[in-house]
C-alpha cells in the first residue's frame, strides 16, 4: 500500500502488485519475503523513503533498473536502513559494472540478488574497485574470463591475490576439452575460493573435479566424484578428497534411492597420512544390517585391524539393498526398511530376468503400534489408528506410511480444547467500510474487549440478516480463533470493516442518509422509537460503555428497559434484544 502510493516505488514493484492478482502467486511473493506475525511496516518506512529517493536520483538508474526489486526486498526483509550502509565508492564501482561495456554480457547475465550481494558485501571499496581494473583489462586483452560461469560476482569480491587468480584461471581455461565446463566460487566470509570442472561422459556418467584454494591462492585440497548407474540400473556415486593441510584422503560410495530421492551411503574411508605422505590409519564405515548401527573397521600403521560398532546414525532410513544374481542371468532384489524413528518397516524382494522383466515380486508393511487399534476403510483405502494419552499414530496401510499425532503439540497451538480437530486458515480478511454504506442496518461496536461477546454477536446479526459490522483498529477485540469458533459459523456470512477513528465513520455514515443510534442506560425506551429507514447501531464496551466523543455524535440514545434488581444486561444480549428491535419495526 505505501509503496503504490509513492510514484517512485512504482517502478519496482510493478512485478509484485501484478502477482496480487493471482492468489497463489501472491502467497509465494509473501512467504518469499518472508513476512513474519510480527512484521511491523513502521521499521521499514524510513529505508522505504530513502529508496524512493535513491530511485530518484537518475545516476542510479542502471542499479534501479537491473536491482531495483531486489532493493526493495532486502528492506522489507531485514527491517533496516541499509541503503545508509553503502558508500558512495561502492555505487560508484557498481555504475562501473553496468555500465562498462567490457562487462556487457555479465551486466545482462547477473542475478539480481547478486547484484545487491555485491552493494551489501563487507569486501572494501578499494577492492573492488582494484578488480574491476583488473577484470576489465582481462576481458579486452583475452577472452578466457568469457569460458567461465560469470553469473556471479564472486570474482567482483574477491579478496585475496587478483593476479593469481587470474593466472590460475586462464591455465584452467586453456587445458578445457571442449566436452568440460569451468565454474568458479568464492566464498567471502570464509576467503575459500573453488573452481570447479565437470563433464558429462555419457547419457548416465558425469565426472566432477574440484580445486580448494586459500587466500594467497595455496592449493588446500582437490575433490573428484563420478556419478553413473551401477548394473542393476542403479544410480551410485563415488567420491574423494584430499585434505592438503589436515592429511587427509576420504572416499565414499553411495547409492541414490529413485523412491525416497536421497543418496545412501554404502561405504565411507578416511586415510590419515604424515607429512611425507606415509598412511598412519585406515578407516572404512559401513551401514549394518542392524537399526541404526555402523560397523567401522581400522587399519592402524603396523596393519593391525580393529573393529567396533558405532551407533551414530547417517541416514534417515536403514537400508540393506542386496542383488543376487544365478548363473541363468535371473536377478533377485533383497529390500529391507525400517526406520529409525520406529515409524515404518518393511520388506520385500523383486524377482527379474536378465532383461530386466519382473518375474514376482512382493512387499509387506508391519508396523510396532499398540493393541489399541481401529480399523479405518476410506474409499476402500485401509487406515491402522492407534491412540494414547500422548500422540496418535494413523498407518496407511497400502504404502506403509505412518504419520504420528502429538497431542501435547496441537494442545500448545490453540487456547482451550481443540476436540483432536485444528485446520491452520488464513488471517481474517476485512473489509473497507464504504462497502456498507449501501446495507440497511449496520451495527457497530465501541471497543468492545470480550471475544465470545463479539462471537455472539455475529451470530445474532447473521440470524437477523443484517451482514456488517465496524470494529476499531486499536483497544478492541479483533476477529480471532474464539471470536469465529463463539460465532458457531455465522462469521462466514457477515463482513467486518476495522476503522481508525469511530467518530470520522459514524460523521460518514450520517453524511449518506444514516440515523445513528447508540445502546444507553440513559437513552429512550426503544420499544417506543419509530425507527429511520438507514441505521447505525453502536454497542458500547463491557465495562465503560459507548464512548464520550462516540455518544456526542449520536443522533439518538436508546435504552432497555429493566424491572429486576440488576441494572445492566451482557452486551451481546442487549445487542441481540436492540437489533430485533430494529429489524421488526
Amino acid at each position: 500500500e505505501y509503496c503504490s502510493k509513492d510514484a517512485n516505488l512504482k517502478k519496482i514493484t510493478g512485478e509484485f502488485t501484478d502477482a496480487m492478482s493471482d492468489l497463489e502467486s501472491f502467497v509465494d511473493a509473501i512467504e518469499s519475503l518472508k513476512i513474519t506475525p510480527d512484521f511491523e511496516l513502521s521499521k521499514r518506512l524510513p529505508a522505504l523513503r530513502e529508496l524512493s529517493s535513491f530511485i530518484a536520483d537518475s545516476a542510479n538508474d542502471a542499479i534501479v533498473e537491473q536491482a531495483g526489486d531486489e532493493l526493495l526486498a532486502d528492506i522489507v526483509i531485514n527491517a533496516k536502513n541499509p541503503l545508509k550502509n553503502i558508500s558512495k565508492k561502492m555505487l560508484n564501482n557498481l555504475r562501473s559494472i553496468l555500465e562498462n561495456p567490457d562487462f556487457e554480457e555479465f551486466a545482462y547475465n547477473i542475478k539480481n540478488d547478486k547484484l545487491t550481494e555485491i552493494l551489501f558485501s563487507k569486501t572494501p571499496d578499494l577492492v573492488v574497485e582494484k578488480n574491476i581494473a583488473l577484470l576489465a583489462d582481462a576481458y579486452k586483452n583475452d577472452n578466457y574470463l568469457q569460458k567461465i560461469d560469470m553469473n556471479n560476482p564472486s570474482l567482483f569480491l574477491y579478496n585475496g591475490d587478483m593476479v593469481k587468480l587470474l593466472q590460475t584461471l586462464k591455465q584452467k581455461v586453456n587445458n578445457l576439452t571442449p566436452e568440460e565446463e569451468l565454474t568458479f566460487d568464492y566464498d567471502y566470509t570464509t576467503g575459500e575460493t573453488r573452481i570447479h570442472t565437470s563433464y558429462s561422459a555419457g547419457e548416465d556418467l558425469i565426472v566432477k573435479h574440484v580445486d580448494y584454494y586459500d587466500g594467497a591462492m595455496k592449493n588446500t585440497g582437490v575433490s573428484s566424484g563420478i556419478e553413473g548407474r551401477n548394473a542393476m540400473g542403479t544410480k551410485t556415486l563415488n567420491t574423494s578428497f584430499q585434505d592438503f593441510e589436515k592429511g587427509m584422503d576420504y572416499y565414499s560410495k553411495s547409492l541414490y534411492d529413485d523412491g525416497e530421492k536421497l543418496w545412501y551411503p554404502v561405504q565411507n574411508t578416511r586415510i590419515k597420512k604424515d607429512k611425507n605422505g606415509k598412511v598412519l590409519e585406515v578407516e572404512i564405515t559401513k551401514p549394518s544390517a542392524m537399526e541404526g548401527v555402523m560397523n567401522v573397521k581400522t587399519i592402524d600403521a603396523n596393519g593391525k585391524i580393529h573393529t567396533k560398532i558405532s551407533t551414530e546414525k547417517t541416514s534417515k532410513d536403514l537400508r540393506v539393498v542386496k542383488n543376487l544374481v544365478s548363473p541363468d542371468g535371473t536377478v533377485t532384489k533383497v529390500r529391507y526398511i525400517r526406520s529409525n524413528d520406529l515409524r515404518k518397516e518393511a520388506f520385500g524382494y523383486q524377482v527379474t530376468d536378465k532383461d530386466g522383466n519382473i518375474l514376482a515380486q512382493k512387499t509387506d508393511y508391519k508396523t510396532r503400534l499398540s493393541d489399541n487399534v481401529t480399523i479405518e476403510n476410506i474409499n476402500g483405502h485401509h487406515y491402522r489408528i492407534s491412540s494414547s494419552a500422548d500422540s496418535i499414530k494413523v498407518l496407511d496401510e497400502l504404502t506403509g506410511e505412518m504419520s504420528v499425532i502429538d497431542i501435547k503439540k496441537m494442545d500448545g497451538m490453540v487456547e482451550g480444547r481443540h476436540q483432536g480437530i485444528i485446520i491452520v486458515v488464513d488471517d481474517f480478511e476485512y473489509i473497507d467500510f464504504h462497502t456498507m454504506l449501501n446495507d440497511k442496518v449496520v451495527v457497530m461496536l465501541d471497543h468492545l474487549e470480550d471475544p465470545h461477546n463479539f462471537g455472539a454477536i455475529i451470530r445474532t446479526c447473521e440470524a437477523a440478516g443484517i451482514k456488517s459490522i465496524i470494529i476499531p483498529k486499536d483497544r478492541s477485540v479483533s476477529v480471532t480463533a474464539t471470536v469465529m469458533k463463539t460465532s458457531a459459523g455465522a462469521l462466514e456470512h457477515v463482513n467486518i470493516a476495522m476503522v481508525n477513528n469511530l467518530v470520522n465513520v459514524i460523521n460518514e455514515f450520517k453524511d449518506n442518509g444514516y440515523f445513528v443510534y447508540a445502546a444507553d442506560m440513559d437513552g429512550e425506551n426503544y420499544k417506543n422509537v419509530s425507527f429511520a429507514d438507514k441505521v447505525l447501531l453502536i454497542i458500547g464496551s463491557e465495562g465503560n460503555g459507548v464512548g464520550r466523543l462516540v455518544k456526542k455524535n449520536c443522533d439518538q440514545i436508546l435504552a432497555i428497559p429493566q424491572y429486576g434488581h440488576v441494572n445492566s444486561l451482557n452486551a451481546s444480549v442487549a445487542a441481540a434484544i436492540l437489533i430485533y428491535g430494529i429489524v421488526n419495526k
